[in-house]
């Protein structure tokens, strides 16, 4: 916030001499800020006038009667209000100067040079913008580091998991693929590859469903079973699977469709286990 901004500063003034408070109001209004002053002169009231009038910036004289601005300084910090703070001193020590801007005071004005009071108070509350938009900045910075840590470990556990699944799927002694929507194989076992004769796997990658099944078991997985996993999510029946060199194998085959946050299907996953003693299959003439 800058002194010269049409927004107008509320500027809480701690003064006990009327005439000195007169002059800080002369100095600033001849410097064009546009403002509003609340004079407050002692402990007593101190910080509810303070939370009421809600200022910008707090401009302080150091000795008052049984109090001065470090006590006022320490009061703000007690009730957690962080608001700029001015020292106004007609004198003062260099050592003492340096403490109170050790202690956290933003700026300190000597009372035989109060032209630069509206001055100290641009820089203060720029400096302050500043310091703000630096703070912002580092949380959203903090921010992104925790959510980088979080998506790092989530990336973590995934590839663990990942791992996990693959040595599941690479045991199994069952069927096991993964097609896209355009029916082209993603991924087979290596059981499902050795039930079929596959030993290439860049074959293995190019193969369709038509490859892996007979024409019956297609026709039958394109009409019914596909919808079906589409609509209810899973399918299970019993079809069979075509080997290399064409033979039929029976199974029993589970078919899952895989779909996105809109509900569009994504890929197809199917597992399929050998029926050792196969049940009735289509006749040739139900085949057609």
């Amino acid at each position: 916030m800058a002194v010269m901004s049409t927004k107008k500063l509320k500027i809480f003034i701690l003064e006990d001499i009327p005439a000195d408070a007169d002059i800080m109001l002369e100095e600033l209004a001849q410097s064009g800020i546009s403002f509003e002053a609340h004079i407050h002169s002692s402990r007593h009231d101190f910080i509810p006038q303070v939370q009421a009038f809600r200022p910008h910036i707090i401009i302080a004289d150091y000795s008052l009667p049984g109090f001065n601005a470090l006590h006022a300084f320490k009061l703000l910090e007690i009730e957690n209000l962080d608001i700029p703070f001015i020292l106004i001193s007609g004198e003062l020590s260099e050592d003492i100067v340096i403490e109170f801007l050790k202690q956290g005071i933003d700026d300190y004005v000597m009372k035989n040079n109060l032209k630069r009071l509206p001055h100290s108070i641009d820089a203060v509350l720029k400096k302050r913008e500043i310091q703000q938009e630096k703070d912002a900045a580092l949380e959203e910075l903090r921010k992104s580091e925790i959510e980088l840590k979080h998506r790092a470990q989530q990336l973590d556990f995934l590839l663990k998991r990942s791992q996990l699944l693959n040595t599941i799927l690479e045991s199994t002694s069952d069927f096991v693929g993964i097609s896209g929507i355009d029916y082209v194989s993603q991924y087979i076992n290596s059981a499902g590859e050795k039930m079929l004769g596959i030993s290439d796997k860049l074959d293995a990658d190019k193969l369709k469903i038509k490859d892996l099944q007979p024409g019956w078991a297609v026709r039958y997985i394109a009409d019914e079973a596909i919808p079906y996993s589409v609509k209810h999510g899973i399918w299970r029946g019993e079809t069979a699977l075509l080997t290399l060199d064409g033979k039929e194998i029976p199974v029993s085959q589970v078919i899952i469709a895989h779909k996105n946050e809109k509900g569009e299907v994504e890929y197809f996953s199917t597992i399929a286990r050998e029926i050792k003693e196969a049940s009735p299959q289509p006749s040739p003439k139900e085949r057609e």
